[in-house]
């Protein structure tokens, strides 16, 4: 007889308490070339033991009714509900066919040898059919990487290759698609400007946080953009104003984002207050910020926009160019 084309796989079933016998349908020489593999509720597959763990009833003509059956358990509790059976061929990869020059030919004999062919080459596409492949039209490699501990599979950059990944990585990789905050080093302020010069290539907002910020001048404060060619100091489209309760102030500036109208001197000291800058389609950077001097009774807020790609950097720095920064901090956190 010749093997149809059958998958070597039957189930898995599912426990429900009560049932203890699972039927197959491949055709099987023996009870041996079964594998009868349990499946735990939270996932865990164990190797069942034959004649130990569970039995076999073959059907008698397995030309014309191939397959039969599995018991199990032999004793003890049915598969409880969450738990699985699974029934696969186990038929031992070798050749046991052995016709003797100038003897008989038995047309079963041969049969049976080109059978075992074919079953072991079913198991083989039952293993093929779990397994990951790429498409026929795919020109990448599925080699995998030698093993490094602790480490994760992914692909590389180009998407050509699977590569390891140092978990400590993976944040980076996740931001590129997935919205989340992440925090970089909060800077002292001090000198002529606060720079930020590791923006990562993912962000799409970008916060400051002021903490009792302020300089040794009266030049007003700007917020500036950087690329890897340096730093944009013209063609910002920025206003601010404030509002003391009975009156206010506006003012604006193209050489970057202006923070406040004016710095009043000391009024102005130890600042607090939020800066924003979102990106929309990789270039159109918007700027938002609201601050609040803590020795006054003035509310700044500001707007603007900026059209540059690639930012890799950003930074707080006096409009002169001169004054300093003389208290406070400035943190950072990317979007």
């Amino acid at each position: 007889m010749t093997v149809p084309a059958t998958a070597r796989r039957a189930g898995p079933f599912n426990g429900n308490g009560t049932t203890t016998t699972f039927s197959f349908t491949f055709k099987t020489f023996a009870a041996g070339d079964l594998q009868v593999v349990k499946t735990s509720t939270i996932g865990v597959e164990s190797v069942l033991v034959l004649d130990s763990d569970y039995s076999v009833s073959l059907n008698v003509d397995q030309d014309a009714l191939p397959g039969g059956t599995i018991t199990y358990p032999i004793s003890g509790s049915p598969l409880a509900t969450g738990e699985k059976l699974t029934i696969t061929s186990d038929l031992a990869y070798e050749q046991t066919t052995d016709l003797l020059g100038g003897g008989a030919f038995n047309a079963r004999v041969i049969e049976d040898g080109l059978d075992r062919t074919v079953i072991q080459i079913q198991q083989l596409e039952e293993r093929l059919d779990r397994a990951l492949s790429v498409p026929v039209s795919s020109t990448v490699s599925a080699e995998l990487p030698t093993p490094e501990a602790s480490h994760l599979l992914v692909w590389n950059a180009s998407g050509t290759a699977v590569e390891n990944l140092d978990p400590a990585n993976l944040l980076t990789i996740i931001n590129e698609g997935v919205v989340g905050i992440q925090s970089g080093t909060t800077k002292p302020a001090a000198g002529t400007s606060i720079e930020f010069t590791d923006v990562p290539a993912w962000a799409k907002r970008i916060r400051l946080q002021l903490f009792g910020l302020s300089t040794n001048g009266t030049s007003r404060l700007l917020v500036q953009l950087g690329t890897a060619s340096g730093w944009v100091t013209s063609g910002y489209t920025s206003g601010a104003m404030y509002n003391s309760g009975v009156s206010g102030a506006y003012s604006s500036a193209s050489t970057g984002f202006l923070l406040e109208p004016t710095n009043i001197g000391s009024s102005f000291a130890s600042r607090a207050g939020i800066v924003t800058l979102e990106v929309a389609d990789g270039a159109r950077w918007v700027y938002t910020s609201m601050t609040y001097p803590t020795s006054s009774v003035v509310i700044s807020s500001a707007a603007g926009w900026r059209e540059t790609s690639d930012v890799t950097k950003v930074r707080i720095i006096a409009e002169n160019g001169t004054d300093t920064f003389d208290a406070g901090n400035v943190g950072i956190t990317f979007e």
